[in-house]
């Protein structure tokens, strides 16, 4: 048998070297000529309880004084250099989508015979002679045929001198599912001492269920795309005639790697070694061929099919049971295996990069930075946490969101917990339960023990803690058939309330009453100066005061839009432009909001506004009463006369432009309005 010659030990060592400096801790080197294996080892083949090799130190200590030849040495040593390296693939930039085969359909149950369908027959077991012909129903080596009596074996007269029907047939020539069934049976069919047969059904035959045609098996696909797979274990043996010779011994293996596939990149190295020739190194030159080519020898673009029951073949997988595991569980445990080994190895490159952050404009390390799970939008921890804390101070727990423009998508709950401190993340979950249930229409608090309970349709309240029934709009006592009162007659009320409480006895102290007396009575002075001075949104009845400007309105708690003069929801400006008295006739700017500006411009002096607006009404008035053409300006509702043929008119108390012919606000560009085209009026008409 051939020797390992030291100059071979040296260069495969040396090539064993390189790959360490090369895969770094991917790589390790488990048996080596000469190195003496522990005695749990060298009782398993060394198949167990592996050992990491220094290859330095193996070259420094240099080639063992005494190389056996193949096989274990009489000392417990090897021969035979064996190392592993772990190779990840590269995946495609898009990813690869996990496809999981569903489990098959469970067949239906097979209809069973009634047993009071079954008796007993004796049959005759005389002419089975030495050799029992396979048609007889009762033979001497368990098989049942299709003959009723014995006869000349199988397709042979019977006793009334017809022909059998061979096996699983009747005398007559038809067949019988008895007999088709004990032949099929085989020895479990044999008679009972005696002559007797199995019992036999009298009934009617059993149909048995079509088996239906193969189908190919169903794919569902399984979570987000994978930008990583999880290494192939390549264990290269390198033999005495490597490398001038023979390739060395590989074997490959990997959870999502089936054993036809792991044959078909073996057949793949082979290939390589041919192509390039014996005489030089292989082991870097596969390590990048499995890196780079293997899903495209596999075939394998944009989806990883995971089968049931394709566990790795025994020479690939032997020694390995994770993936036995895998298949005995099902593929589904092995797609969430490899998105979590993804999920980490993302993570682990994104520590190591470095992330320009898009609020304070710098670089830093990607630990030190979060990346959103939901929209992957990377901000350094500083400026995110002060970003969620200002928020979070104001109370707006609706923009706890990505701070990136365009983006603005909530944050998760768990990254809120990284982020914020303990007191901060309990005023989070606090506020959001209080928006939450502010939501809520039919929700109020029990003015006793501020419970929150569910309104009625009409309004009534009872407390489910303290069984209180209230009115949901005064929050006093239930009064069915009564009004509520207003502000002033409650306030007035809850004055005199405290008057006559006095000391009452209520467990609570004067002072206690007092001040919770004074804090109800500012509640309501607060009710009566918003319902003064705010308006409710139409949409959250959230209050909404107006301090000057038009009259769309901008609610500041649900952002929408309504209008103040009529609280009817709107959007854009086209509820202003319909004319008077129709639904939506309202103007924009009212008179006094105008009046006030033209008194800012003019320094304080409004009677002459006052006197313009007088006189432009009572010639409109006057113009009215002999036909003329009178339009409300669509932006501040002032009259305006047309003057001529012309159907642009220019508004003489907010020089705005409008059409006359479609009542459309010009936006002071009249002439892209007008023409003769499709979709235009005309400038110049009559009407």
């Amino acid at each position: 048998m051939a020797r390992l010659d030291p100059d071979t030990w040296l260069n495969q060592l040396e090539e064993l070297m390189a790959m360490q400096a090369v895969l770094d801790d991917d790589f390790s080197l488990l048996k080596a000529p000469g190195a003496p294996l522990d005695e749990a080892e060298a009782a398993a083949g060394g198949a167990n309880g592996e050992r990491w090799l220094d290859p330095e130190a193996l070259l420094i200590a240099g080639p063992p004084p005494d190389l056996c030849d193949d096989g274990a040495g009489g000392d417990g040593s090897v021969d035979l250099f064996v190392a592993e390296a772990l190779v990840h693939v590269e995946v495609p930039e898009t990813g690869l989508q996990l496809m999981v085969e569903a489990p098959p359909p469970v067949p239906p149950p097979r209809p069973q015979q009634p047993p009071h369908q079954l008796e007993h027959k004796e049959e005759s077991a005389a002419g089975r002679g030495d050799s029992p012909p396979a048609g007889n129903r009762a033979s001497s080596d368990g098989g049942s045929g299709g003959a009723r009596a014995s006869g000349h074996g199988s397709g042979g007269p019977t006793a009334n001198g017809g022909r059998g029907g061979g096996p699983g047939h009747n005398a007559d020539g038809r067949q019988d599912p008895i007999a088709g069934a004990g032949a099929a049976a085989g020895p479990a069919a044999a008679p009972a001492p005696g002559g007797y047969a199995t019992p036999r059904c009298l009934g009617p035959p059993v149909e048995e269920a079509p088996v239906a045609a193969a189908t190919p098996p169903t794919l569902v696909p399984f979570g987000p795309p994978v930008a990583f797979l999880s290494p192939i274990r390549v264990t290269l043996t390198l033999p005495h005639g490597y490398p001038a010779a023979c390739p060395p011994a590989v074997s490959l293996h990997a959870p999502w790697l089936s054993g036809p596939q792991a044959e078909a990149l073996a057949a793949g190295l082979a290939g390589v070694w041919e192509a390039q020739g014996p005489g030089g190194p292989i082991a870097l030159v596969w390590v990048d061929w499995l890196r780079g080519e293997a899903l495209r020898h596999l075939a394998i673009t944009d989806a990883l099919v995971l089968r049931r029951g394709e566990a790795a073949a025994t020479p690939l997988g032997a020694g390995v049971p994770a993936r036995a595991a895998v298949d005995a569980a099902g593929p589904e445990v092995l797609a969430v295996s490899l998105l979590r080994y993804s999920a980490a190895r993302e993570q682990e490159k994104f520590n190591e990069s470095n992330v320009r952050c898009p609020i304070c404009f710098e670089e830093h390390l990607g630990s030190r930075c979060v990346r959103l799970p939901e929209c992957r939008h990377a901000f350094c921890g500083g400026c995110l946490a002060t970003h969620l804390r200002t928020q979070l101070r104001d109370g707006a727990v609706d923009r706890l969101a990505c701070p990136e423009p365009g983006c603005r998508r909530q944050l998760a709950p768990y990254v809120l917990q990284q982020m914020l401190g303990q007191e901060e993340y309990a005023r989070w979950e606090q506020l959001t339960l209080q928006r939450t249930l502010d939501k809520m229409e039919d929700l109020v608090y029990c003015p006793r023990c501020r419970e929150p309970c569910l309104e009625d349709p009409d309004h009534s309240v009872l407390c489910p803690s303290c069984f209180y029934s209230f009115c949901a709009l005064c929050e006093d006592s239930w009064h069915p058939g009564s009004s509520c009162l207003n502000a002033a007659d409650r306030l007035a009320l809850l004055e005199a309330r405290r008057q006559r409480a006095g000391d009452a006895g209520d467990g609570r102290s004067a002072t206690e009453r007092a001040r919770q007396q004074v804090n109800r009575m500012n509640e309501l002075k607060s009710l009566a100066l918003l319902s003064a001075t705010t308006k409710q949104c139409p949409v959250c009845s959230m209050g909404v005061e107006k301090t000057e400007g038009c009259n769309k309105m901008t609610c500041g708690y649900c952002g929408s839009f309504f209008c103040w003069k009529c609280s009817r929801v709107i959007s854009g400006y086209d509820h202003f432009q319909q004319p008077a008295g129709q639904p939506g006739g309202c103007v924009l700017f009212d008179q006094e909001e105008i009046d006030r500006w033209n008194a800012r411009w003019n320094g304080g002096v409004v009677a002459p506004r006052v006197v313009q607006v007088e006189q432009h009404a009572m010639i409109a008035n006057y113009l009215g009463r002999f036909g003329a053409r009178m339009c409300r300006c669509v932006v501040c509702g002032q009259p305006n006369a047309k003057e001529g043929g012309n159907n642009c008119i220019r508004c003489w108390s907010c020089n705005g432009h409008f059409c006359y012919l479609c009542r459309t606000w010009l936006r002071n560009r009249p002439g892209q309005h007008f023409g003769t085209g499709p979709g235009r009026c005309r400038q110049h008409t009559d009407d």
